[in-house]
C-alpha cells in the first residue's frame, strides 16, 4: 500500500502505563482514534479507552517461573495483593532486577505485557494471545539509547490473533514494536508489523540452530514518540537459512533511518527475491552474503556495507528500480546480471552508485570493483540485454 495519505482508526488500550517504558511491543486494534500521515510519517492520535489492570510478575525483584492462571505470581500493587492470572482486561508487567525465563503453561491472554526490566527476559512454551477484541494491546522490551538496542527481550512462544479479534467488528490487530525485541521461530499474528522507533526487531540471530522467523502482514516504521529525526531509528533484521527468500511485503511507512537487512546465515550465497513494488521506501536495505533478485521496486539505499563481519560483494540481477534520487547505494563490489531485452525492463539506479574497497587484506587486495554477468538463457550470440541505467553519479570508491 503506498497511498499518499492513509486514513485508520485506533484506540491504545495499557499504553498510558508505558510513558516510562523505552521498548514495546505492541498488538494494535482499530477502534476510536484517527490516524493520518503520510509514506514517511505515520503520526497516530492515540485516545486511551480501558486501560485495564496492571499486575506485576514475582514482585519487586521479577524472575523466571511459569505463567498460568493458577500460580500466585502476580501482585495488584493497589491493595498489595497476590493473585493468580485471571487474564484481560488485566496487563502483565515483568520488571525486577532478576529477569530470566517465562515458560507459558498452555495458552495465556493479556490485554498488553509490559517489560520494564532492568532484567532481561525470555518467553517460551504455549501461546500468547493478545488482545481480545477491547483494544490495544503492548508488550515491552528493554530500554534503547541513541545509537543501538541493547539486549534482546526474546519471544519463542508464538503470538496469536484471538479469534474473536478476527471479525468484522474488530479486524486483525497491528503490531508495534519498541526497543529490543527478539523473535524466535513461528508468529500466527495476521496483522501488520511497525517498528516504532527507536527499535529493533531481530527475526531469528546469527545461531546455526535458530529457526527463520517471517512475519504474515506488511511492514511499516512510525515515530510515535517524536523522536527529532537524527534520533528516530528503527531496524528489521531477517537472519535467513533458506537457498531463496521472496520478500513481497509492502513498507507502508519509513523514515531515513529505517533500515531493513537480510542477513545469509547458510555458507552459500542465498537468493532474496524481491517482488515488491516499494518505490516510496525511503529508507536504507543492506543485503549480506545475498544474490538480490528484483523483479519490483526498492526506494532508499541499497548497500552491503556493513559492519566487518559484513565484507562481503553483492550480486544484484533483474529488473526494476533502485534506490531514490539523491540517495547513495553503496557496495563493496558490485555484480551485475542484466537480463535479456523483452524478457525484463531495464534494471535502474534511481540515485548514485559506489563501490569500496573490501578493508580485509586477508580476504582481499583493497580492490573495488563493478563486474557484468551476462544471462544468455537461449545462447543466442545476437541477443540484445536489457539495459542498464544510472542516472546519478557512479564511481569507484578509493578508500572507505
Amino acid at each position: 500500500m503506498h497511498a499518499t495519505t492513509q486514513l485508520k482508526t485506533y484506540a491504545l488500550l495499557g499504553g498510558i502505563f508505558l510513558g516510562s517504558i523505552a521498548a514495546f511491543l505492541s498488538v494494535r486494534m482499530p477502534a476510536k482514534a484517527t490516524e493520518v500521515g503520510t509514506h514517511d510519517a505515520v503520526r497516530p492520535v492515540l485516545v486511551p479507552q480501558n486501560p485495564g489492570t496492571m499486575l506485576y510478575w514475582k514482585d519487586p525483584t521479577g524472575g523466571s517461573g511459569t505463567w498460568n492462571t493458577t500460580n500466585l505470581d502476580w501482585r495488584f500493587r493497589e491493595t498489595n495483593r497476590d493473585l493468580a492470572w485471571p487474564g484481560p482486561p488485566a496487563g502483565a508487567n515483568f520488571q525486577g532486577d532478576q529477569g530470566g525465563t517465562v515458560t507459558v503453561e498452555g495458552t495465556v491472554k493479556a490485554l498488553f505485557i509490559a517489560i520494564s526490566g532492568p532484567g532481561i527476559y525470555t518467553f517460551t512454551g504455549g501461546d500468547i494471545i493478545l488482545p481480545l477484541g477491547l483494544g490495544d494491546a503492548s508488550i515491552s522490551g528493554t530500554s534503547a539509547d541513541d545509537n543501538h538496542v541493547g539486549d534482546f527481550n526474546v519471544f519463542e512462544s508464538d503470538i496469536k490473533d484471538s479469534r474473536a479479534v478476527l471479525s468484522a467488528q474488530y479486524p486483525v490487530a497491528d503490531v508495534y514494536v519498541r526497543g529490543a525485541v527478539k523473535f524466535k521461530g513461528t508468529k500466527s499474528y495476521e496483522g501488520d508489523t511497525y517498528i516504532d522507533m527507536p527499535g529493533e526487531l531481530s527475526l531469528g540471530d546469527v545461531q546455526q540452530n535458530t529457526p527463520f522467523t517471517d512475519l504474515n502482514g506488511n511492514i511499516g516504521f512510525v515515530n510515535l514518540t517524536h523522536r527529532p529525526v537524527g534520533e528516530a531509528w528503527g531496524i528489521l533484521e531477517y537472519y535467513l537459512t533458506a537457498a531463496d527468500f521472496t520478500f513481497d511485503k509492502s513498507i507502508l511507512s519509513s523514515f531515513r533511518n529505517s533500515e531493513i537487512s537480510f542477513t545469509c546465515k547458510a555458507e552459500v550465497i542465498c537468493n532474496v527475491i524481491y517482488t515488491a513494488d516499494n518505490g516510496d521506501y525511503n529508507g536504507n536495505t543492506f543485503c549480506y552474503g545475498c544474490r538480490f533478485i528484483l523483479s519490483g521496486n526498492i526506494g532508499g539505499a541499497l548497500s552491503s556495507r556493513g559492519s566487518d563481519d559484513h565484507l562481503r560483494a553483492i550480486t544484484i540481477a533483474g529488473s526494476g528500480n533502485i534506490g531514490s534520487h539523491n540517495i547513495e547505494s553503496s557496495f563493496y563490489g558490485l555484480n551485475i546480471q542484466p537480463r535479456i531485452a523483452g524478457n525484463s525492463d531495464a534494471l535502474t539506479f534511481l540515485g548514485s552508485v559506489r563501490t569500496y574497497p573490501l578493508a580485509d587484506p586477508e580476504t582481499s587486495d583493497d580492490e573495488t570493483w563493478v563486474s557484468f554477468n551476462i544471462e544468455n538463457e537461449n545462447e543466442d550470440e545476437n541477443v540484445l540485454f536489457a539495459p542498464l541505467i544510472i542516472e546519478e553519479a557512479f564511481s569507484l570508491g578509493m578508500g572507505v
